[in-house]
């Protein structure tokens, strides 16, 4: 019995850091303009992701979350080794598809935050909503590469 719970201990284990990142880079070139996109996409939870991206030269963050009811993003900390920064230029956003409640913000990413990242040992992240308490994580060490990967292309 002991042997038995030892193994699904171990399985669970090695689950758990298989599923811990969910993020790839992913590279888009528009047909139309030619503009090319080059994103990393982090899974915190089925109903929260960040995106991080370079839009045709706009470095970007983008907050999606899925509910049952609205809940707007108000403001956006990020925190890069042991410096926190005030994300500016928030624009948040909502809508109903489905049944589904999906409210997102795009954060514009400056040259002095781009160098803070690319610097980075460790970033955390507090989300602030008009409603309901703030969400704090922290950006696995493997996002974190593909991000400044993101950066240095």
């Amino acid at each position: 019995m002991r042997k038995f719970i030892l193994i699904v201990l171990t399985a669970l284990i090695l689950l758990t850091n298989c599923l811990c990142c969910f993020a790839e880079i992913e590279t888009k070139v528009d047909e139309f303009d030619g503009a090319v996109t080059i994103k990393s996409t982090y899974e915190i939870t089925p109903f929260y992701n960040v995106t991080f991206g370079d839009y045709d030269g706009y470095v970007c963050l983008v907050f999606v979350r899925f509910a049952a009811t609205m809940h707007y993003f108000d403001s956006i900390d990020i925190k890069i080794n042991k410096k926190i920064y005030k994300l500016e230029n928030i624009h948040p956003d909502g809508e109903i598809i489905d049944g589904v409640v999906r409210t997102n913000a795009v954060v514009f990413v400056g040259e002095q935050g781009q160098r803070a990242i690319k610097d980075a040992n460790e970033i955390q992240i507090r989300v602030y909503y008009t409603d309901k308490p703030s969400s704090t994580f922290k950006i696995p060490d493997s996002v974190l590469t593909e991000w400044k990967t993101i950066l240095f292309k």
